[in-house]
């Protein structure tokens, strides 16, 4: 989830996906921004607005809405942020 669009997203892409739709937050998102662009005012804004929006409630609502959606999955950092049970062994995600 790399916007705050991803409703937008899943529709646009929903015609020409086979199998599923993998949603998931951002991961060690301020880490690589320090990293790769330290001195870049606008990165580290985006980066903090990305951040805003994959707050508790709006992860909670995004579930709510498509966890009935059989093409949707969901990546192993909403689960997590949601207390969802997670496979216990790599590919048993399915």
């Amino acid at each position: 989830m790399l916007d705050d669009r991803i409703e937008k997203v899943i529709s646009d892409v929903r015609p020409y996906v086979t199998d599923s739709i993998w949603i998931g937050q951002a991961n060690r998102l301020r880490q690589i921004i320090a990293m790769n662009c330290p001195d870049d005012p606008d990165a580290n804004t985006k980066a903090e607005e990305l951040l805003e929006f994959q707050d508790s409630s709006r992860i909670e609502n995004l579930y709510l809405k498509y966890r009935s959606d059989r093409q949707i999955r969901w990546k192993d950092s909403i689960k997590k942020r949601l207390g969802l049970s997670r496979p216990v062994m790599h590919g048993l995600d399915v």
